[in-house]
């Protein structure tokens, strides 16, 4: 039966929105006003993500309602469509935006009409192609098009080519074809060669004969009584033409409306300029599932397109992060997104995103009735090059090996390589590579950045590489990198974190292609082992310490063949490796090998600078090696040439070496006013204090030692609490910032008080941070905090005597001849008390003589009161109390307890404080009170 005006139709049903009335089939469905109105809003921006608040605006304009309300009208909807039913799909909610039409929808354009009415000679003549496919993500830019034309008159949508410019613009003269009696015309300019020719094409669309002369007068006479809209579609190679055609006909005729497409702009007089941009995919961040990732109009493309040529194909959970990817490595580009589509019947699609690298031999399935250049991505881009002039072909050939956004100070810095071609070439051709839309421009930042697009760069870094000049830009571009990146080191001082990472941490992906290229036969290992160094801050500050361990293990393996010996980057390269080894895998004993030959280097140098590093470097090692008593002595070394140089940067690392090692000997008080020193420095000052040092956030690694020391002198409150402000000043910092922070200050401190449910929290969160970022040295803390809480003894390496002495204080069990040897050894303090205690405990277990077992209590309560240790002296009081207490000796345990546990005044909750309340009572003398 014929279509009815405004109806829609999807699968069996129609929607006729004049009506209010849905039907299945002939059958009308009952629907609510609210559930009709929600259903025709999602279905007129089918493809398009409408929020909850549009829906609740358009369904309750003159009403408050809970987004509830929202829901169960959604619910309706659905049951009334069967959503989800034999598979079929119409509505997807699409989490933390809103709602998705995920069907195809139609709108014919004919009418409820006979044909024998005289109404139809009054219809709208045109010559518009029938579009056999829907459009998906472009409704928006319908609307917005459609009304803009009034207004403006003279539109052209501008995009790259395979954007959809000229599906985009019939879609918009078919929605507005009702508005001109004289109906519209559609002019294809892409297989003009003579740009001459553009009149005689207009002419030809709208069948009037011009004299071959001067063929715009007799258009101008036909057009200019005339309420018509002309499409004029490919302008781009005859530009000029018809950017003149277009400017003669609107002055002369009023009535005329006229729309473009083109991949620039015409640039004349009264043009409206509208940027087609690529359709949406699912952010890198996110692994959605198959419901949440056809919420994005390239995924429904891509969907859509490939069940057309494979009836079988459906988008799993498993693959939607695939077609997610594949989208957005296709720039959203929907004919590329299209020829992906159609291979997907030979490779499937995980084989089909790994052979994206190979994307111009793989996307040549085009359809055989759309013009060659729309056949294959690489006609696509050839019919692109060829347009452009010789120092634009120069210009996007040396651009191409930026692999993400760019400055202008950059692109000129490598596309600038000799005085044939200078900065005011760049820009010019920079400037109409972007109009032509080759180039994508973003002005949000500070600084305007361009990119090209992922496809684009590769076709043009073919062109690049197989032209003379590739081996120069490559050469420049990772030169120029260099000069970036040195930079950061008068940069970091002064720049807050978040700053310098906005500046800098873009560059992370040119850095990894610069050192692939410098590495590789055709490149220059001399320049690879200067950008490797130059960029281990950049990786330090981005937590990609396991993949930059295995980079300067190679630069420093190329180093030494190297021409020209490099001492100072070599330095620098064994300072990283050090810290690099030690974060990600705990190899302390490369760790101290690489700060051993960085200290060597410093010492031939003779600058106080390379010294500075390479001490903190031996630090690190020492410490963290769990090697105290050396720790103490190179921070006592620091401190000393800190001094004698008057150096404030020196000065800031000494205290925090010092407060640092200071705490691990038991020297709490010491530790705390070092401490305290480093954090009273104004946040502006020092902030990175010398990024070529990798260590974690002075407020981070302060607050870690203040929150154990609070523990373990008797405040477990204040402690509980600089130990969430460590985790939260972490988040923002490196990745193992946060890791050190869980670690040695949240999961112990929840657990020394007895707090489970923290506990668990925080180590779940310290497994998913480690192996997030592939630190398997803090995978292992978070494997042995899991095991403590599941009441498993844990496996901590005796290679790792840091580990050793933590989870003594955590398990008994845990506590061996190695971590007493420490204690007995003074080569670890802060947990003495409490290791000394477990070790009394466990020889009590196995029936020890109970003088031997009450010697070591006494010995820890000593220890204990001397470290100012309340924490470690109450839980030894509890145990040399339930001993005295088995040898009838109650009234001294219960002296000797109350006066421990009297000199509390907070942490009354926690278990420790708990389970001595619970014996004072067992032990109370007649009349006794809490």
């Amino acid at each position: 039966m014929p279509a009815i005006e405004g109806a829609l139709h999807f699968g069996p049903f129609r929607l006729l929105r004049s009506q209010k009335l849905l039907l299945e089939g002939e059958k009308p469905l009952r629907l609510g006003s609210r559930a009709f109105d929600i259903l025709t809003l999602l279905a007129q921006r089918a493809g398009d993500v409408v929020s909850k608040d549009e829906l609740i605006a358009h369904a309750w304009p003159d009403t408050v309602v809970e987004e509830n309300s929202l829901r169960v009208h959604i619910a309706a909807l659905r049951r009334a469509l069967g959503d989800g039913q034999e598979g079929l799909r119409y509505i997807a909610n699409v989490p933390g935006r809103g709602y998705c039409f995920v069907a195809p929808v139609f709108r014919p354009l004919e009418r409820v009409i006979a044909s024998e009415s005289p109404a139809a000679a009054d219809r709208p003549i045109h010559n518009l192609p029938v579009r056999l496919t829907r459009m998906i993500g472009r409704s928006q830019f319908v609307e917005s098009l459609a009304a803009a034309l009034p207004r403006h008159r003279f539109v052209s949508v501008v995009g790259p080519g395979g954007m959809g410019k000229t599906t985009l613009a019939l879609a918009v003269a078919e929605d507005t074809l009702a508005s001109y009696p004289d109906g519209a015309r559609f002019v294809d300019l892409a297989l003009l060669a003579d740009p001459q020719l553009v009149p005689s094409a207009l002419a030809a669309a709208l069948d009037v004969s011009v004299a071959i002369d001067d063929p715009v007068s007799g258009l101008v006479t036909h057009l200019q009584d005339k309420r018509l809209l002309i499409v004029l579609d490919n302008c781009e190679h005859v530009i000029e033409a018809a950017a003149e055609l277009a400017v003669r006909v609107l002055k002369a005729a009023p009535g005329i409306h006229l729309l473009a497409t083109s991949r620039e702009p015409l640039r004349a007089e009264g043009e409206r300029v509208v940027r087609l941009a690529s359709l949406a995919a699912p952010p890198e961040s996110t692994h959605p599932t198959a419901a949440a990732a056809l919420g994005y109009p390239a995924v429904q493309l891509f969907v859509e397109r490939a069940v057309a040529t494979l009836d079988s194909f459906e988008l799993t959970d498993a693959d939607a992060p695939l077609a997610g990817e594949l989208c957005r490595r296709l720039d959203g580009l929907p004919l590329a997104i299209e020829l992906a589509a159609a291979r997907v019947g030979f490779f499937g699609i995980r084989e089909l995103v790994a052979r994206l690298d190979d994307r111009f031999r793989l996307l040549t399935s085009g359809r055989r009735t759309v013009l060659a250049r729309h056949q294959t991505l690489r006609a696509l881009l050839d019919w692109s090059y060829e347009l452009l002039s010789d120092s634009e072909r120069v210009t996007l050939r040396r651009l191409a090996v930026f692999k993400g956004s760019f400055t202008l100070e950059s692109a000129g810095a490598v596309a600038v390589v000799d005085s044939a071609f200078g900065a005011v070439d760049v820009l010019g051709d920079l400037t109409t590579l972007a109009a032509k839309s080759l180039v994508t421009v973003d002005v949000n930042d500070e600084v305007t950045r361009y990119r090209l697009l992922d496809t684009t760069r590769t076709y043009a870094l073919e062109k690049l590489v197989r032209s003379d000049e590739g081996p120069k830009i490559f050469r420049r571009h990772a030169e120029h990198l260099c000069e970036l990146l040195s930079a950061t080191d008068v940069d970091a001082p002064a720049t807050v974190r978040s700053q310098w990472l906005a500046t800098y941490g873009r560059l992370i992906d040119e850095v990894r292609a610069a050192l692939d290229w410098a590495f590789s036969l055709a490149g220059d290992a001399a320049l690879g082992v200067r950008l490797t160094e130059a960029s281990t801050s950049l990786a330090h500050q981005l937590s990609l310490l396991d993949e930059y361990r295995v980079r300067v293990e190679r630069a420093l393996g190329d180093i030494a063949s190297l021409e020209t010996p490099q001492p100072l980057v070599e330095l620098r390269l064994h300072v990283a490796l050090g810290a690099f080894a030690g974060q990600t895998r705990g190899a302390h004993d490369v760790a101290r090998r690489a700060f051993g030959r960085a200290f060597e280097l410093a010492e031939q140098t003779g600058q106080t600078q390379h010294r500075i590093e390479s001490l903190f470097g031996l630090w690190v090692g020492a410490f963290t090696s769990a090697e105290y008593v050396e720790s103490l002595r190179l921070a006592d070394t620091m401190a000393a040439a800190a001094k004698a140089d008057a150096d404030a940067v020196a000065m800031l690392v000494s205290d925090r070496m010092m407060a640092q090692s200071q705490h691990c000997l038991g020297h709490h008080a010491a530790a705390r006013h070092f401490a305290g020193r480093v954090l009273d420095r104004p946040l502006e000052q020092l902030q990175f204090v010398k990024s070529k040092l990798p260590s974690v956030d002075r407020r981070v690694s302060m607050r870690i030692i203040l929150a154990r020391i609070q523990w373990i002198e008797g405040y477990p409150e204040q402690a509980a609490g600089t130990a969430s402000e460590a985790f939260e000043f972490a988040l923002s910092d490196v990745a193992f910032g946060v890791c050190h922070a869980l670690a040695w200050a949240a999961c112990p401190v929840a657990l020394w008080s007895g707090d489970i449910v923290a506990a668990r929290s925080l180590a779940q969160t310290l497994r998913e941070q480690s192996a997030k970022y592939a630190l398997e040295y803090w995978q292992s803390w978070a494997r042995n905090y899991e095991r403590v809480l599941s009441q498993q003894v844990p496996l901590v390496s005796p290679s790792d005597p840091k580990q050793m002495d933590m989870f003594g204080t955590l398990v008994a069990a845990q506590v061996g001849a190695t971590g007493i040897e420490r204690v007995e050894c003074g080569k670890v303090g802060w947990c003495a008390p409490e290791i000394l205690r477990a070790h009394g405990e466990n020889l009590k277990a196995r029936g020890a003589d109970a003088s031997d077992v009450e010697s070591l209590f006494l010995r820890s309560m000593e220890l204990a009161r001397r470290q100012g240790a309340l924490s470690w002296e109450l839980r030894t009081a509890t145990s040399l109390g339930r001993l005295w207490q088995e040898q009838g000796r109650v009234a001294p345990a219960h002296e000797l307890l109350g006066g421990v546990r009297g000199r509390f005044t907070e942490g009354f909750a926690t278990a420790d404080l708990r389970a001595a309340d619970a014996l004072l009572a067992q032990w109370a003398p007649p009349g006794w009170t809490q």
